[in-house]
C-alpha cells in the first residue's frame, strides 16, 4: 500500500519544483534569478527560458543579453528603461538563433533590440519607443517580426549589412523618422499587413536592397508612403494602400520593380518616378485618385498597363521624360490634363 507520508512529501516537492520552474524573474531581486539569469556589471544575461515579473527596470547601460540559442524570454509587459536616454541596447540577441522574445516594452536605448548575425528568431508583441533604433539588424536573416509596435524612434526597423529573408507581419510603425528602413543590400524580405503612419518615410529601401515583397501594407500621413531608391531592383509591391502622404509610391533610381493592384489616394503624387538614367519599372492595375497628381513620371523606360487614374486635382499623368509605354490605362476627370507631356517620345496606346 502507498505510504501516505511519502506521497505527501512527493506532492510538496513536485509543487515546489514546479513553482520554481514557472516563477517570474525580478531583475531587481537576485534571489529570483536561479540559473536563468546572471547579472554581470549591470547587464542581465539570460541563459534559460525566462519570464520577467511585470514592472519597470531601469539601467544606465545595456539591459539584457541573450546568452544562449533556442530559449525564450517573455517580458510579461515589463518596461526596460534606459535612464541615460541614449546608448546601449535594450535586448541584445547577437550571435544567437531560434529565440522567442515577446511582450517587452523598451524605451530610451540606442537599439531597443540589437541583432547581429542572429537568425531564425521570433519577436512578437513588443513595444519600442524613444529609441534611436527600434530593431537594429546587421547580417541577420530568417527572423519573424509580428504584432510589434514601434513609435517615436529614429528608425523603427533598420535592416543592413545583407540582412535577408526576414518576415514582417502585422507590425505598426508610427511617428518615427523612418518606419522600415532597408539599406546595404538587405534583400528577399517579406512585408505583409503592416501599418505605417506619421513617419518621415513609411517604407524606405536603398543601396541595392533587392527582391523584397510588400504585400497588403497600409501607409498614411507619412512624407513618403513607399520609397524605393539607391539602385534597388526587382522588388514587388502588391495590394498596398497609400493615402495622405506627401507621395504615395516613389521610385527614385529604383529599377526593374513591379507594382500591381496598389491604391493611392489623397497624396501629393499617387505614383512618382525620378532618375534620368531610367527606372524600367512596371505599373499594372493600380488605382490613383484624389491626389494632387496621379502619376508623375520623371524618368524613362517605365511601362504602365491597365491603371485607373481619375479625379486627381492636377494632371492624371505628367511626363517629363520619354521612352515610357502606356497601354489600356483609364485616365479621366482629372483637374488638369489627362496626359501632360513635355516630350513626344512616349508610347500612348488606348488612351482614355
Amino acid at each position: 500500500m502507498c505510504n501516505p507520508l511519502k506521497l505527501l512529501v512527493c506532492i510538496i516537492a513536485f509543487s515546489f519544483l514546479t513553482s520554481l520552474s514557472f516563477a517570474c524573474v525580478n531583475l531587481s531581486d537576485s534571489s529570483t534569478f536561479g540559473t536563468k539569469v546572471v547579472n554581470v556589471s549591470g547587464t542581465y544575461y539570460v541563459n534559460e527560458n525566462t519570464t520577467l515579473c511585470t514592472g519597470t527596470y531601469s539601467t544606465n547601460s545595456s539591459m539584457i543579453a541573450m546568452n544562449s540559442s533556442s530559449i525564450s524570454l517573455d517580458c510579461n509587459n515589463a518596461i526596460l528603461l534606459n535612464v541615460n536616454g541614449s546608448g546601449n541596447q535594450g535586448i541584445d540577441t547577437s550571435g544567437n538563433s531560434h529565440l522567442d522574445i515577446r511582450n517587452c516594452v523598451i524605451r530610451g536605448f540606442d537599439s531597443g533590440f540589437n541583432l547581429a548575425n542572429s537568425g531564425s528568431n521570433a519577436f512578437t508583441s513588443n513595444i519600442l519607443f524613444n529609441n534611436t533604433y527600434g530593431f537594429f539588424m546587421g547580417a541577420s536573416s530568417s527572423n519573424t517580426f509580428s504584432n510589434n509596435t514601434l513609435s517615436y524612434n529614429g528608425y523603427g526597423f533598420y535592416l543592413s549589412l545583407s540582412s535577408s529573408s526576414n518576415n514582417f507581419f502585422n507590425n505598426t510603425a508610427n511617428n518615427n523618422t523612418n518606419g522600415f528602413y532597408l539599406c546595404s543590400a538587405s534583400s528577399s524580405e517579406l512585408f505583409a499587413n503592416n501599418t505605417v503612419y506619421g513617419n518621415g518615410y513609411g517604407f524606405y529601401s536603398y543601396q541595392e536592397s533587392n527582391s523584397n515583397k510588400y504585400l497588403n501594407n497600409t501607409a498614411y500621413n507619412n512624407n513618403y508612403g513607399f520609397y524605393c531608391g539607391g539602385f534597388s531592383y526587382s522588388n514587388l509591391f502588391v495590394n498596398n494602400t497609400a493615402y495622405g502622404n506627401g507621395d504615395g509610391f516613389a521610385m527614385s533610381g529604383c529599377h526593374g520593380n513591379t507594382l500591381v493592384s496598389n491604391l493611392a489616394y489623397n497624396n501629393g503624387n499617387g505614383f512618382f518616378t525620378y532618375y534620368s538614367t531610367g527606372n524600367t519599372n512596371n505599373f499594372t492595375n493600380n488605382l490613383a485618385y484624389n491626389n494632387s497628381g496621379g502619376f508623375s513620371i520623371n524618368s524613362p523606360g517605365n511601362s504602365f498597363f491597365n491603371n485607373s487614374i481619375y479625379s486627381n486635382s492636377g494632371d492624371g499623368v505628367s511626363l517629363s521624360y520619354g521612352q515610357n509605354s502606356f497601354t489600356n490605362n483609364l485616365v479621366l476627370n482629372n483637374g488638369g490634363n489627362g496626359f501632360s507631356s513635355s516630350t513626344s517620345s512616349n508610347s500612348l496606346i488606348n488612351r482614355q
